[in-house]
């Protein structure tokens, strides 16, 4: 389930994605944003999209960089994501299907 950057009221389907195979996961690769809490503002979202090429937002790999940086240690960190930020995720979560 996507929400508008413009009315974030207002849902919309996710976009066509012709590149995808029946059946089998799409692998993207690229920037990954990380915060230490939930990002629920869309537009927020699409400004890290358009300004960074971020792919998705999370919130793992939070604690990681902040336990290296302290620590002047490198770290890079993998992530498997198979959702999309909405207004909520109370009640739409794990069964949703957009």
């Amino acid at each position: 389930i996507l929400v508008s950057s413009i009315d974030p009221a207002q849902i919309i389907r996710h976009p066509a994605d012709l590149l995808r195979e029946k059946d089998k996961p799409r692998v993207f690769h690229g920037p990954i944003a990380s915060a230490n809490r939930l990002l629920r503002n869309p537009i927020k979202r699409d400004v890290l999209r358009e300004t960074f090429g971020v792919k998705a937002v999370e919130m793992e790999g939070s604690g990681i960089a902040d336990a290296t940086w302290n620590h002047e240690i490198g770290y890079m960190v993998v992530r498997g994501i198979c959702d999309y930020q909405y207004i909520t995720k109370r009640g739409l979560g794990k069964n949703a299907r957009p």
